[in-house]
């Protein structure tokens, strides 16, 4: 991104934030900081230092400090390095007006970086161990920890089986089931509470219905999650080979836990 938006969102003579003309001095190990923000509401933004900036996320509930825990992490602008180290207010009238305090910081250890999946481990003072950024769709991502020696998540597909049926015609052994499980099942498991960990979720879309099931047992999916859901999956038919308009859909991945 670089950082002409985060430049052209501030009035550097009104913020005290770092307007980044310091340059990019980097340390031997990249760092990461997560401040408190407490903006319009209170939320928790996320930096890791990459390519020369702070790779940033808004985490409205926070970076989770144990596994099986999924947390929304919207991407922003890429902030400058200098920015890592900013306590203060941002005045009123001003882009994140509010108090921002750093709530940790740290080292981390970068295994993975691609447009899909980050992969990372923190070492910092209140935060430790591994964790994943997993692409769900635009500027949205998930954030979670992994157990303790947890393989990533191209390994652990190979656990588990996934059968898809589109317009009657079965694919399988596509390479589009790690983006399948790590977007649209993650996806729908962060909008919804009590299904963190299952073995087996059906997915059924015909027409305008949608028919989901975690387990044998059905979930509400209308509306927001719904429109996710259908747009995701309706967006495979073409990547997949599958001609013409897609009339029915059915998903099931069964295994470990996701």
């Amino acid at each position: 991104m670089g950082l002409e938006e985060y430049r052209s969102k501030r009035n550097f003579a009104k913020t005290g934030e770092p307007d980044g003309s310091e340059g990019k001095e980097r340390h031997r190990s990249p760092r990461f900081v997560i401040q408190e923000h407490d903006a319009s509401r209170l939320h928790y933004d996320f930096r890791l230092e990459i390519d020369g900036v702070l790779k940033s996320w808004a985490v409205p509930k926070g970076v989770p400090l144990e596994s099986g825990i999924r947390r929304l992490a919207v991407q922003t602008e890429d902030h400058p390095l200098d920015y890592i180290n900013f306590e203060g207010r941002i005045p009123e009238g001003q882009y994140g007006a509010g108090e921002v305090r750093i709530f940790d910081s740290g080292t981390f250890i970068l295994h993975k970086q691609d447009l899909e999946k980050i992969e990372f481990e923190l070492e910092g003072e209140v935060y430790s161990g591994r964790y994943v950024l997993i692409h769900t769709g635009e500027n949205n991502w998930l954030i979670l920890k992994k157990k303790d020696g947890q393989v990533s998540m191209e390994a652990g597909a190979t656990k588990r089986r996934v059968e898809m049926v589109l317009n009657d015609i079965e694919i399988s052994n596509k390479s589009f089931v790690d983006a399948f499980i790590a977007g649209v099942v993650e996806g729908l498991v962060s909008r919804l509470e009590g299904y963190g960990s299952f073995k087996k979720v059906q997915i059924n879309i015909v027409k305008d219905d949608i028919k989901v099931a975690f387990d044998g047992s059905a979930v509400e999916c209308n509306g927001f999650v719904g429109d996710i859901i259908r747009r995701t999956l309706v967006g495979m038919a073409e990547p997949l080979g599958v001609a013409g308009l897609v009339k029915n859909i059915n998903i099931q991945v069964a295994g470990s836990e996701v």
